[in-house]
């Protein structure tokens, strides 16, 4: 079955009118936590640190986002869900297209105008501090979440209950792993600066200021591909495949 708009906009219509109650009150609550989180700080002369809306959004955006993220595929939770969904007339990419699109655009935006919203309320009677970095922290809070969304994703259609446990477990044995293979490799590559398991006492690298500055701006255009690009299409391609997969 071949992809199409006005079916992947059926399908988006049927969502909202089977999930509308979970929709209202999921909107409701995010609204809720802020203004909560809001009240709950301790004011301290009229002002607030510049951190004080970031982690308010953070909260809401990480926490909450990749919470969703991991039930977006409600469905899989019961075998007649798995059936009533994957039968339902279209294609694996539009199924996909529709739960990407709730939780890698649809959330952070309605994160984000609350936010503002909120913000705005507030700065009539609230002094903050840092005002001008406020808004190049958020943009970091939204890069970070979404680099991290498509392994999540992915998660969620990987297990079917007790997804959000599973992607825990998963991603501490997956941050594990990467540690003890960076370790392994540093060991092996930089054999002579260790003595032991440890690095020798008293060493020191002074590498040439030339050679660290083309390392260094190497390293971070690396880092950006595999952040921004490598991990996300990856992730969301085999989200695909697997829910393809199931689909068969």
């Amino acid at each position: 079955m071949e992809f199409n708009i006005n079916r992947l906009i059926r399908l988006m219509k049927r969502d909202a009118i089977v999930y509308r109650k979970p929709i209202v009150l999921g909107i409701v609550a995010v609204f809720i936590v802020l203004i909560l989180l809001m009240v709950s700080y301790a004011y301290d002369g009229g002002f607030f640190p510049e951190f004080f809306l970031v982690t308010r959004f953070n909260f809401s955006l990480l926490v909450g986002g990749l919470l969703l993220t991991t039930i977006i595929f409600w469905e899989f939770k019961s075998a007649a869900g798995r059936v009533h969904f994957l039968g339902i007339p279209a294609s694996t990419l539009e199924k996909l297209v529709t739960r990407w699109t709730y939780t890698f655009l649809l959330f952070p935006l309605l994160c984000l105008l609350v936010f503002l919203l909120v913000y705005l309320i507030s700065s009539s009677f609230i002094l903050y501090k840092g005002n001008s970095e406020v808004f190049e922290l958020l943009s970091d809070s939204l890069m970070a979440y979404w680099i991290v969304h498509p392994i999540v994703f992915m998660f969620g259609i990987w297990y079917n209950r007790y997804v959000a446990p599973k992607v825990v477990v998963s991603a501490l044995l997956f941050a594990f792993g990467t540690v003890a293979v960076f370790f392994i490799m540093h060991r092996i590559f930089f054999n002579e600066l260790y003595s032991g398991f440890a690095l020798a006492e008293g060493l020191t690298v002074d590498p040439d200021p030339t050679f660290q500055f083309k390392v260094e701006g190497m390293m971070e255009n690396i880092a950006r591909f595999l952040g921004f690009v490598f991990v996300p299409l990856f992730f969301t391609v085999v989200s695909y495949f697997k829910l393809k997969e199931k689909q068969a």
